[in-house]
């Protein structure tokens, strides 16, 4: 389990980082304070992906063995 959710997390690291920084860049607010929050959003988004990829490697091995 532990390599299928290593691949998935490398998939969803990548989207939720850059989902983190688009929400940092698209904000009016927190366009003045890009260049700190941009790394500290993209840690946010990868550190988030941990659970999720867990969660969906664990989903796709309980649908193979109910097959």
């Amino acid at each position: 389990m532990f390599k299928l959710s290593l691949i998935i997390w490398i998939i969803l690291s990548g989207t939720f980082a850059g989902i983190a920084l688009l929400v940092v860049l698209a904000t009016p607010s927190l366009e003045a304070q890009a260049w700190k929050l941009a790394p500290i959003s993209i840690g946010i988004g990868v550190l988030l992906s941990l659970p999720f990829s867990w969660y969906v490697a664990k989903q796709i091995l309980a649908s193979q063995r109910a097959a």
